[in-house]
């Protein structure tokens, strides 16, 4: 009844006020402030089976060896079959230094591999370029030939600046033309 309450009156407001219940304060944090704590894998349930859709780039997944296709059987000894995404990213989950057990199958095998990967504080970025260098850094040339930069910034969060200010650092050292910064899809944020 009092978060009814609430919410009558916070439709009394304006279009723009939200309540936000206690158990939704974790996810509004995440998608604001761009970290989380976990292991910086995005999973996605196909067919009922916990399915590995990119490790993020740095992160204790991707040091670990998960790649994209990579089922998910166990984590911790549960088994995650018909596991539902919630409870899967809730397992993940874990705090600072922690590690968490996982049964991985790597796509086009039988086999199986136990890895052990320690939880961490993942940060998202928010500014990307053309491409990945070798490295795993991003390469903010778009057309080397013509010189124009490319970057992209796919939401803006609390690291967004900074990580802007180290691209165009980074672009200040050729003699560009030009530079695209590409909003689409940016839903905005911080």
């Amino acid at each position: 009844l009092f978060e009814a309450a609430i919410e009558g009156v916070i439709r009394k407001l304006d279009p723009y006020s939200d309540y936000i219940k206690p158990s939704e304060m974790d996810e509004l944090r995440q998608s604001v402030e761009n970290d989380f704590t976990g292991i910086g894998v995005r999973v996605v349930n196909r067919s009922g089976q916990l399915t590995v859709l990119t490790p993020l780039v740095g992160t204790p997944a991707y040091r670990a060896g998960l790649k994209a296709g990579d089922r998910i059987v166990t984590i911790d000894d549960t088994a995650t079959s018909g596991m539902s995404l919630d409870d899967a990213v809730q397992h993940i989950k874990g705090p600072v230094g922690s590690t968490v057990r996982l049964t991985i199958q790597h796509t086009g095998s039988d086999e199986t591999e136990t890895v052990h990967v320690r939880r961490d504080v993942i940060q998202i970025e928010t500014v990307m370029g053309a491409r990945r260098k070798k490295d795993s850094r991003w390469d903010f040339v778009q057309d080397a030939k013509n010189r124009v930069g490319y970057v992209r910034i796919t939401l803006f969060g609390r690291n967004t600046a900074s990580e802007l200010r180290r691209a165009l650092e980074e672009l200040e050292q050729l003699p560009l033309r030009g530079l695209v910064i590409d909003l689409r899809f940016n839903p905005g944020g911080l």
